[in-house]
């Protein structure tokens, strides 16, 4: 599968959390703003990290290679890289009991990125870790790992 075949298939797994009469505006928010809101709590949550803590972690590592290499699964970097989302299955958020990390799970409503945005794009929103394929989300010990990491300041153990 290419890039954009790739592309193509997380867009349409993605719009599936979408109800149906909201899915043309979603593209078009794709196409005009780069990202749209979409609803947490069906198809992914998220697990909303400080950029600080995810720096700690990441060592003198860059941040977007360190969180390919330790969460396996896709990753946004929001607000100008102020925060990390991991994306989660809905399950994980409703069992997370991490302190000083929340999660946005049933009914919030997140950015998200158009599945091309990386960060050579120069969006506000962009994939720090793009998806490997449509529905492959991050695991929640993975992304727990991180942020334990980043707490104790040095970088997380593979």
């Amino acid at each position: 599968m290419t890039g954009v075949e790739r592309e193509a298939a997380v867009a349409q797994w993605l719009i599936c959390a979408v109800q149906t009469m909201e899915r043309r505006a979603v593209w078009q928010d794709w196409t005009e703003r780069g990202a749209a809101l979409m609803p947490t709590g069906v198809l992914f949550s998220g697990v909303r990290i400080p950029a600080r803590t995810v720096v700690a972690a990441a060592g003198k590592e860059d941040v977007d290679t360190y969180l390919a290499r330790v969460i396996h699964g896709p990753v946004i970097c929001t607000q100008g890289g102020r925060s990390y989302v991991a994306l989660v299955g809905p399950s994980v958020a409703r069992r997370w009991r991490v302190p000083g990390v929340s999660m946005v799970g049933d009914g919030a409503l997140l950015g998200v990125p158009r599945p091309s945005l990386d960060r050579a794009s120069g969006a506000v929103a962009y994939w720090s870790v793009p998806f490997d394929s449509p529905g492959v989300l991050c695991m929640g010990p993975d992304v727990e790992h991180v942020v334990e990491a980043g707490r104790r300041g040095g970088p997380a153990c593979d």
